[in-house]
């Protein structure tokens, strides 16, 4: 029994930007990927190539939840979790 596993990332996302979300590429998609990216609005997931409704349905998560996007030709190839959220919200 092989117990050897492969760590391939660690540490701590450390940023003043109010949002981060993780953006996971499963075997689905045409690579196996993962990025984190952290900005002041859900906008900046643009940058990262999410359309437009996935970015608003991001926008809408509670930090921890996920989704899975539905713009891509295949099922669950593309996974978006929000990680942080701490914009100011209004009453």
């Amino acid at each position: 029994m092989n117990m050897i596993t492969e760590n391939l990332a660690t540490g701590f996302l450390n940023t003043e930007k109010p949002l981060i979300y993780g953006v996971l590429n499963t075997a689905n998609y045409d690579v196996t990927a993962y990025i984190f990216i952290a900005g002041d609005t859900s906008d900046c997931l643009e940058s990262v190539g999410c359309f437009d409704d996935d970015i608003e349905r991001a926008d809408k998560l509670k930090v921890g939840e996920t989704f899975q996007s539905e713009n891509w030709p295949v099922e669950n190839a593309v996974v978006i979790i929000k990680m942080k959220d701490e914009r100011l919200k209004e009453v």
